[in-house]
């Protein structure tokens, strides 16, 4: 207590030094703080389910000879059939259980799109949860008929059901049949994301052909992992070729068991350690910069610390009361480094949040493209790893000031005039820990430039259309409401080119066109497109759009025009084909008025027109082959009965402004429509870039925050210089010196120590850059440009912070430095 009560006084006699020291471990601390909390909830807090460590997923690993597509396959779903058979043959396995992602219109007096989960009943009980009201599913209702039942989420019970505790056994009209509420689940739980609405019954009979659903298992008790991936790969083994209604790989079974939490946080595992690198690198900043202001102390305390010490304090007790100092400054620097950690791990969630509905979310995350990033908190492991980083950091910075005082000479640091070697070793010490800030603050500059670089030349790929006042939305529409007149003329078709029509007409509606596929809205139709005398192309993507929706959404015509309304009445259809697809197809002549056909069962056609390259499914990936065919010329409908039609209005008014018109055309169509998945195609592109963008934040601002710190350690080191050599300098002057001699020699000093830091930081990225190589778009890990930008970069910021200690030394007065001590 004596110690504190002195390291306080201590404190109150220098309170710029300790707020400056506050600052700057704060910074570093709340920087580690701030990952640490999102490292532990996404990489090291279990899942919140019953033993969670437990619930595995299934993987195939096809290989490109062997897979349908002629592509590398990586599978984690089964058909019903699979499904069936693999519960009843498993013997390490204590469950398994179906699921499929759908949605549903609930109906009220405005019509609400729900998003869903058909499960199988067995879910609920390997999740080791129970409903807050209600029941879970039973074994009965897994079969087609005894399906109707539905458990709601907590949110949708209070928002749309007005937290009814007599609920359960009540009726919800979904997509126009009736539901029995069975249970509501409780308001921590979410499966398999926080958008999940809804869950029902999977119900599906083994000869039904669908493929793809994804299995969730759990490993019995006692069975290791590895005994289970054995018995998978004999059961796949057993299993291949069975089943009429499963087509398989003719290959063996590749098959690999994943932990749930494995699979869903694999791909964030290197950034967020490339992350934890960084900030352990601002956090070594942070430290230095302290160390060094605890030594530029340390020539001010050392005639009390020497007189204690004559006096009679041993070494042990005077290094004793200086950690005590430097570990209470550390604590304060946590409590600020906490706060900051709490703010900036706010920002991080709501700026790396996406669009809400999965519909439009790539990956199947709605909400949180990086996993689990709702999960966030400053918790009580966090705050243990604050505390203890908060005493190593105090121990690290205080250990070198708090040496270099004890090895002092008690008689010889009690002179002032004496300790000119003492104060030789100390410049060097400090400048070495420069050298070693510049160092490390560059090989974080680099890596944020090779993020930022990446990230802008992927929000500037070219997207093939222009995204600016586009407004888009989705309708789904039920098979039973909209009964066939005939293939051609389905009353789908007809509803969607009704509201196109309605919504042209809406003041400030440059166009509207509508599509079953939306650019980076992940779905797709790939079909063999076969040329008239040529050879065919296979996985082309085909896309049914209406007349307008080329110029809705800003598509640039190349060759010939794009659809009309005389093509709709046409009994031979009108194709139009992308840049990509005429390359494959027509390399050497013109494609306009060639005739292709379009999979099994379409119609020979001729291509009307060549449209550009559109980024159709992510920005980063190359456009494919695509075809695109009129509305009234594909098989079936528009658009799938779950996912319905995509619709997009160009205006020259603010999109939010057109909103309550269109749901208003919707309503007078059908009211127990919804219009859902309304965003403009800038949120949707923004979206697709979330992560790269939070990244590149990130990196970004931990980078300028070391090279703040590095800067101001820098001055401090050349200020400290000037003040040590003020007797020299003094002398110099007398004799003649100009100005701008004494300017050079403070910038010579500076420039070394800073292109010796940059010499250590170019060698050293050259190893730790390559990490980044996975995250990175058109860019190289080694790109010279960045590496030369950067490196100039900390050149310049080094004269900066050396030119003021520069002037300074120049105004010294040569009377006055020749009376200095």
């Amino acid at each position: 207590m004596h110690d504190i009560r002195y390291a306080f006084r201590q404190m109150k006699r220098a309170p710029g030094f300790v707020i400056v020291a506050i600052l700057t471990l704060g910074l570093g601390i709340g920087a580690n703080t701030a990952i640490f909390s999102i490292v532990n909830a996404i990489l090291l807090r279990p899942l919140p389910y019953k033993n969670s460590d437990r619930l595995i997923r299934i993987v195939e690993n096809i290989p490109a000879e062997e897979s349908f597509s002629g592509l590398p396959e990586r599978t984690t779903g089964m058909s019903p059939d699979a499904f069936v058979e693999w519960r009843s043959r498993t013997t390490t396995l204590s469950g398994m259980a179906m699921e499929r992602p759908f949605s549903m219109t609930l109906a009220r007096q405005e019509a609400v799109r729900l998003s869903g989960l058909q499960v199988s009943p067995s879910l609920f009980p390997m999740l080791g949860v129970q409903p807050a009201l209600g029941r879970v599913f039973e074994a009965a209702e897994e079969k087609t008929g005894s399906d109707k039942v539905v458990i709601v989420s907590h949110a949708i019970w209070q928002k749309y059901l007005g937290a009814d505790l007599q609920i359960p056994g009540q009726t919800l009209m979904l997509d126009d049949s009736p539901y029995i509420v069975v249970g509501v689940m409780p308001r921590d739980f979410s499966y398999p994301n926080p958008q999940t609405d809804f869950w029902t019954p999977l119900a599906l009979p083994p000869q039904e052909q669908v493929f793809g659903l994804q299995v969730i298992a759990r490993l019995k008790d006692g069975i290791p992992i590895t005994a289970a991936a054995e018995e998978a790969t004999r059961i796949g083994r057993e299993f291949r070729g069975e089943s009429q209604n499963d087509p398989q790989p003719p290959g063996p079974p590749r098959i690999e068991l994943l932990t749930v939490k494995e699979e869903l946080v694999a791909p964030v595992r290197l950034p967020l350690l490339v992350f934890v690198i960084a900030v352990s690198f601002v956090l070594l900043v942070a430290c230095i910069n302290v160390a060094n202001l605890f030594l530029a102390r340390a020539t001010i305390r050392n005639r009390e610390i020497a007189i204690r010490m004559m006096l009679g304090a041993g070494r042990g007790r005077v290094l004793r009361q200086l950690l005590t100092e430097n570990i209470l400054i550390a604590f304060l620097g946590g409590a600020a480094g906490v706060a900051l950690a709490f703010a900036g791990s706010r920002f991080f969630i709501a700026y790396g949040q996406g669009l809400a509905r999965l519909a439009l979310t790539r990956g199947g995350n709605a909400g949180n493209v990086i996993p689990r990033l709702n999960e966030v908190t400053i918790d009580t492991r966090v705050l243990l790893f604050t505390l203890g980083l908060t005493v190593a950091s105090g121990i690290l910075f205080g250990l070198i000031p708090a040496f270099q005082i004890g090895r002092s000479n008690a008689l010889h640091a009690s002179d002032s005039r004496t300790g000119g070697s003492s104060k030789v070793s100390l410049r060097v010490l400090r400048s070495a820990m420069v050298i070693g800030q510049v160092a490390l603050t560059l090989v974080l500059l680099l890596g944020a430039g090779l993020m930022i670089k990446s990230f802008v030349r992927l929000s500037n790929t070219d997207l093939g259309y222009d995204p600016a006042n586009v407004l888009t939305f989705n309708i789904p529409q039920r098979e039973l409401a909209y009964p066939q007149e005939e293939w051609k003329q389905p009353q789908r078709t007809v509803f969607a080119h009704e509201v196109t029509r309605r919504v042209s007409s809406i003041p400030g509606v440059e166009a509207a066109g509508f599509t079953n596929v939306l650019p980076m809205v992940q779905m797709r139709l790939s079909l063999g497109v076969n040329a008239e005398g040529r050879s065919s192309v296979q996985d082309v993507d085909c896309f049914t759009v209406s007349p307008d929706y080329f110029r809705a959404m800003g598509m640039r015509m190349i060759d010939g025009r794009g659809f009309t309304v005389e093509d709709a009445r046409s009994p031979r259809p009108v194709y139009v084909i992308n840049r990509t697809l005429a390359h494959r197809l027509f390399s050497n002549g013109n494609p306009i008025g060639k005739t292709v056909s379009l999979g099994p069962n379409m119609a020979a056609g001729e291509v009307a027109g060549v449209v550009d390259d559109v980024r159709q499914r992510t920005l980063d990936e190359q456009p494919t082959p695509v075809i695109f065919v009129g509305p009234e010329h594909t098989i079936g409908v528009v658009g799938e009965a779950e996912s319905g039609v995509y619709f997009a209005v160009r205006t020259r008014r603010a999109a939010a402004a057109i909103v309550p018109e269109i749901r208003n055309i919707v309503r007078d169509l059908d009211p127990k429509l919804a219009v859902d998945n309304i965003a403009t195609m800038n949120q949707i592109i923004s979206n697709s870039i979330v992560t790269p963008r939070s990244y590149a934040v990130l990196l970004g601002s931990f980078s300028a925050a070391a090279l703040v710190l590095a800067s101001i350690g820098l001055y401090g080191v050349l200020s400290y210089f000037v003040t040590q050599r003020t007797r020299e300098i003094g002398i110099r002057l007398a004799l003649g010196a100009k100005n701008r001699e004494v300017i050079g020699l403070v910038l010579r000093e500076g420039l070394a120590m800073g292109a010796s830091g940059v010499a250590i930081g170019l060698v050293s990225s050259l190893a730790l850059t390559k990490y980044l190589e996975k995250m990175l778009f058109g860019v190289t890990a080694l790109d010279p440009t960045t590496f030369l930008i950067v490196s100039a970069t900390l050149v310049v910021v080094t004269l900066a912070a050396s030119y003021v200690p520069a002037r300074h030394a120049t105004r010294i007065d040569p009377l006055t430095a020749l009376r200095y001590e």
